[in-house]
């Protein structure tokens, strides 16, 4: 780096040194170097100094003829022509914009009257129509799915007796254990008596369990019709609220 800058330096005073014993042996050469040497300087300036001049005579121009009387009268004369110009058409100016924009108003809605009534229907109301049937169709099966679900259900609650009339005989054959196996000998009972776990004949535990099993079966079918009656109900509403969003979207909407 350092060679480089030194190389740098010798070949600015080489080219200064060529230049001086140029111009040393062609005076004329010099001269013209010089001339164009001081327009470089002056076309530089010449700008600042064109603008300190023309600052300079600017300042003079209004100190000597100055404008601004002329330009006060000017606004005095537009203020009174203004103000005569309100007193004279002022309310002529605010009636004929009052009525411009009542017209731009009126306009806009017969434009918007000629719109509907230029307005070719027919693609729309085809469309609509195809619409309208889509949804009737839709309507009708929902209303099947409908009468479906209402007889699904009816079937639920007749399913629900009968699990209820099993769940029943059910606790009524326990209770009748219980009660035969405390009721005295003399009335057919089994009191005091030891009962076997299991028996072909008479009373036995083994008809207790298997007594108490119909039973626990015949409450879970209870439970099960009550979850389906429940799921069926629910679906009978969703299918309600669909019948009734078919009609609304049944109805036709030209505009």
């Amino acid at each position: 780096m350092k060679i480089l800058g030194i190389l740098g330096i010798l070949a600015i005073i080489g080219f200064h040194l060529i230049r001086f014993i140029y111009h040393y042996f062609s005076p004329e050469a010099k001269k013209e170097f010089l001339r164009k040497k001081t327009e470089k300087h002056i076309n530089a300036d010449f700008p600042r100094y064109e603008k300190e001049c023309r600052k300079k005579h600017n300042k003079q121009a209004e100190n000597e003829f100055s404008i601004l009387p002329l330009k006060k009268e000017i606004d005095n004369l537009l203020s009174k022509i203004e103000r005569e110009a309100n007193l004279t058409f002022k309310n002529d100016i605010f009636n004929t914009i009052s009525s411009i924009e009542k017209i731009k108003l009126q306009v806009a809605n017969n434009q918007k009257i000629i719109d509907i009534f230029s307005k070719n229907y027919k693609e729309t109301l085809d469309s609509l129509y195809i619409q309208k049937e889509s949804f009737f169709l839709k309507k009708n099966n929902l209303y099947s799915d409908q009468e479906v679900l209402r007889n699904k259900l009816k079937d639920a609650f007749t399913d629900k007796d009968e699990a209820y009339k099993e769940l029943n005989e059910c606790k009524a054959n326990i209770d009748s254990w219980y009660a035969e196996s405390d009721r005295t000998p003399w009335l057919l009972g089994n009191g005091g008596n030891k009962i076997p776990d299991h028996s072909m004949f008479g009373q036995s535990f083994g008809d207790l369990d298997s007594y108490k099993y119909d039973r626990d079966k015949a409450y879970s079918n209870v439970e099960s019709c009550k979850e389906e009656i429940g799921g069926l109900k629910s679906e009978i509403d969703h299918n309600k609220v669909s019948v009734n969003s078919s009609r609304l979207d049944a109805r036709p909407h030209l505009l």
